[in-house]
């Protein structure tokens, strides 16, 4: 059996999301495949009450296993595993945080025994050499797929690359929206704090406005900055307004990343110029004058960062169906089937 979606041929599985049910998730998914007949999307991994998903986020947290391995996980099996799908397809569960890998328990197994023709992929959204501090090896033994946004690190692997697209608008933006920053930077020091200060110190001494959310930064490393502001967390939807009242987002990719990331993405959808240093050439996927590209710091243009957004409509490489998701999923997992 297979089911049938209007206009885009068949779909031969039914798909859980595991570890996804956070606005991020939803952006990068695509929000429509929250009420898609062959979708499940979990924040964990099934639908309970509060204390239930407690619970389980205790017993299979990783930062607890990666000291302790908590056994009987077991008990969660059947919860996890039995979905209502009205069909008899059999299930893709796809994991998009690694660590949920490492410590699974054995669910994989029980949801090979449950079914032969289930199936179990791992989608990375983030770098794996920032994610993933054990042998990837661990991760590839479990799965049958594993496929990451970053071509390099596909080769460096030996697993499966897509070129991420796919976008779903989680905040609409307003008609006459109020721009009060010229550029905005959201991320996580990791390997990029003294090039984010340099680049900060360049745009104020251009009397740009700037607004710089960093998160995991020592006390001993900060800086004073009015227009800085150190971060433990923030919801991706508060992230989305700042995108939208700012005119240009800066992109500082971590380590060695190649491809086409969520503050690219952001940038196409809601219509805003992109600063980035990414290796890639990115100039396939934007129209010209909105993207500003730069290996030195000097090389930022701040006229082009004052100037209006081009004409000419949003970049033509951004796909917001998200439908594509799953048929890129099940075109990988075909090809591994012969």
């Amino acid at each position: 059996m297979n089911f049938i979606t209007k206009g885009s041929g068949p779909l031969y599985y039914n798909f859980v999301f595991l570890f996804a049910g956070y606005d991020y998730h939803a952006a990068m998914l695509g929000k429509e495949l929250l009420t898609h007949p062959l979708v499940r999307i979990y924040k964990y991994a099934f639908k309970g009450n509060r204390l239930e998903e407690f619970l389980f986020h205790l017993h299979t947290a990783y930062s607890i296993n990666e000291k302790f391995e908590i056994p009987f996980k077991s008990i969660w099996f059947k919860r996890m595993y039995e979905q209502d799908f009205s069909n008899d397809l059999p299930i893709c569960f796809v994991y998009v945080s690694p660590n949920m890998v490492r410590y699974e328990g054995g669910f994989i197994d029980y949801v090979r025994k449950q079914n032969p023709d289930n199936r179990i992929v791992m989608l990375h959204w983030d770098l794996i050499s920032k994610k993933v501090k054990y042998e990837y090896d661990i991760i590839k033994r479990k799965v049958d797929l594993a496929i990451t946004y970053d071509s390099e690190e596909a080769k460096k692997y030996g697993i499966h690359y897509f070129r991420e697209t796919v976008y779903s608008k989680l905040v609409k933006e307003p008609e006459s929206p109020e721009i009060k920053w010229d550029v905005y930077f959201l991320g996580a020091a990791k390997d990029r704090l003294d090039k984010l200060y340099e680049i900060y110190a360049f745009l104020k001494g251009n009397n740009l406005k700037c607004k710089f959310l960093i998160a995991d930064v020592p006390a001993e490393k900060r800086i004073s900055g009015e227009e800085i502001e150190y971060i433990d967390s923030i919801t991706y939807k508060k992230n989305l307004h700042y995108v939208i009242e700012s005119k240009c987002i800066l992109e500082v990719v971590q380590g060695n990343s190649s491809d086409i990331t969520t503050r690219a993405k952001e940038a196409m959808a809601y219509g805003k110029r992109l600063i980035t240093d990414c290796r890639s050439d990115l100039r396939s996927c934007f129209h010209e004058g909105q993207l500003i590209c730069f290996s030195e710091v000097s090389q930022i243009d701040p006229d082009l960062i004052r100037a209006d957004y081009p004409t000419g409509g949003y970049p033509p490489l951004l796909d917001m169906n998200p439908l594509k998701r799953l048929y890129d999923i099940q075109e990988q997992l075909e090809k591994l089937n012969g």
